[in-house]
């Protein structure tokens, strides 16, 4: 129903592609902006759609992987692990996992002059909503967290089986441009409120949740070598006040935590025509204190990293 009612309200695309292969489409809305003019920080994939100041974007998809089978099921075990764990070998498939995610978000440009230029220029606010679903096999009886598709999962060390994650995130965003010439520097500063939760299956089933309430800092840059081609580097910073639960079959509890986590990311932007653009990325994501099931039933934490890279295409069309 999320999902659904996210699709409403920020004009979805179509069903994504792996981050390999991105393809965006923008759509005019034949006003005062074109989307591909806007200052707008929207993700690869996204649609986006103007009205004077006023504009939306949105993205939602669904990744499937097929069946694989691991080089070395058991490795991840470790030497010390009970024999019942190391049940997989390489000639067993993996289970398929599969992951899906929507965003979206409305936002406004104030008009030039409503505040002091101390604050720079396309000053901007942005209210978005993001729905993920994730079902994915567990790491071999492991604690330890793992990313998939760019979302941070925890481990069990005495489940198995599958593991269902879902999550719903809700954020306020402020922006605004600083431009030097060639150069625009992008300074934002984000809130948000986030609810997980990780089902367990197997002999140890559990259910892990946690709420994460904080702020994080941003800072893109855009340099432009040339009327065809840009180049930019940016990143975040974030800290945030994380509350766990832990329901199990033999007990549970409640504890607390504040992890930071952190973002970087470089792109280049080539466009050939004016309704034409192709752009590359790379990036490091950093994860914090992710929560997870130790060999005792209890919760633990570790950080996890993610490394992700992409190319996409944008054309624009619509009344001009």
């Amino acid at each position: 129903m999320k999902a659904r009612l996210l699709a409403t309200v920020a004009l979805l695309a179509a069903t994504a592609v792996p981050i390999q292969a991105q393809e965006t489409v923008s759509v005019d809305s034949g006003t005062e902006s074109k989307p591909s003019d806007l200052p707008v920080n929207a993700p690869s994939g996204a649609v986006v759609k103007s009205l004077g100041g006023f504009y939306m974007w949105g993205k939602g998809g669904a990744w499937d992987a097929m069946q694989q089978k691991p080089s070395d099921p058991n490795a991840e075990n470790g030497a010390n692990s009970p024999a019942s764990q190391k049940t997989q070998t390489p000639d067993m498939p993996l289970p398929a996992a599969s992951s899906a995610s929507t965003r979206g978000a409305v936002g406004y440009i104030l008009p030039d002059g409503t505040l002091s230029p101390q604050f720079g220029s396309n000053v901007r606010t942005e209210l978005g909503l993001s729905q993920t679903t994730v079902n994915t096999p567990l790491s071999g009886g492991s604690a330890a967290p793992t990313v998939y598709n760019g979302i941070a999962l925890g481990g069990c060390a005495t489940c198995g089986g599958t593991s269902g994650y879902d999550a719903t995130e809700m954020s306020a965003k402020a922006a605004s441009d600083y431009k030097f010439d060639t150069l625009t520097l992008t300074p934002s500063v984000t809130v948000f409120n986030s609810q997980s939760q990780q089902n367990f299956s197997g002999g140890a089933a559990s259910t892990l949740g946690w709420r994460d309430t904080g702020a994080k800092v941003g800072l893109d840059s855009k340099l432009d070598l040339s009327k065809e081609v840009a180049i930019g580097v940016g990143g975040s910073y974030g800290r945030a006040s994380r509350s766990v639960s832990l329901s199990a079959a033999n007990g549970g509890g409640a504890e607390s935590t504040s992890p930071n986590f952190s973002n970087g990311e470089a792109k280049i932007t080539y466009k050939p025509s004016e309704d034409l653009s192709i752009n590359g990325f790379a990036g490091l994501s950093n994860y914090g204190k992710l929560p997870g099931v130790d060999g005792s039933g209890k919760v633990d934490y570790a950080p996890a990293n993610n490394t992700y890279y992409g190319a996409g295409a944008t054309w624009h069309f619509g009344t001009k």
